[in-house]
C-alpha cells in the first residue's frame, strides 16, 4: 500500500472517530480493514475499527417509550403546578405595599378625627395645651411604630421571594434532570 492511501486511510479514521463519516466512507473503511494488505502501522487500529463494526446495537427495554412519556407527562404537570403557585405567591410589589400603606394612614386620620368629633368641647380646650414639641413626639411615636410595621411586612415579603427563589432552584434543577434523560 502506498503512502498516500494510509494518508486518506488515516483521514477517514479521524473523521470516523469523530462520528462525522458517511455510510459509503465506513463501508469503505470496513473494506481495507478485512482485507489482508493493511499497513503494519496501522494494525492496532484495524483491531479497534473492527470491534467497533462488530458491536450490536443496544436492544431497547420493552415499555421504555411509554415510561419516559408518562415520567416526562408527570414532569411536566408538576412544572405547570409549581408555576400556577408562584402566581398566587408572587411578593407584592413596593407600588401595593405603599398603596396599603397610605390606606391605613387614611384609615387612622378619619379614625382619629371621627373621635375627635365625637369630645365635648370642654375636653377640646384642655387638649389644646398639648405644646408643639410633645405633638411632634407623638407623632414620632406614631411614624415609628408605623415604620417597624412595615419592616415586618418587609421582612414577611423577604421570605416570600426566598421562598419562590428556592422552589424555582428546585423546578430548574428538576427540569436539569429531565434534560438529561
Amino acid at each position: 500500500m502506498n503512502g498516500n492511501n494510509i494518508t486518506e486511510i488515516k483521514k477517514l479514521l479521524d473523521r470516523y472517530y469523530n462520528g462525522e463519516t458517511t455510510e459509503a466512507e465506513e463501508k469503505q473503511l470496513t473494506c481495507y480493514f478485512a482485507g489482508e494488505d493493511v499497513a503494519d502501522e496501522l494494525l492496532a487500529e484495524k483491531e479497534i475499527f473492527l470491534q467497533l463494526m462488530n458491536v450490536a446495537e443496544p436492544q431497547i427495554p420493552m415499555g421504555l417509550e411509554e415510561r419516559l412519556e408518562g415520567a416526562i407527562d408527570s414532569w411536566e404537570a408538576a412544572e405547570r403546578k409549581a408555576a400556577e403557585n408562584r402566581r398566587r405567591i408572587r411578593p407584592m410589589s413596593i407600588r401595593a405595599i405603599v398603596s396599603i400603606a397610605a390606606s391605613l394612614i387614611l384609615v387612622v386620620a378619619l379614625g382619629v378625627s371621627f373621635a375627635k368629633s365625637n369630645i365635648p368641647t370642654a375636653d377640646l380646650h384642655a387638649e389644646s395645651n398639648v405644646t408643639p414639641e410633645e405633638a411632634y413626639q407623638q407623632t414620632e411615636k406614631a411614624l415609628r411604630i408605623f415604620a417597624n410595621a412595615l419592616d415586618k411586612s418587609m421582612d414577611g415579603m423577604e421570605t416570600v421571594n426566598e421562598t419562590s427563589e428556592k422552589i424555582q432552584r428546585q423546578v430548574n434543577s428538576s427540569l436539569e434532570q429531565i434534560n438529561n434523560i
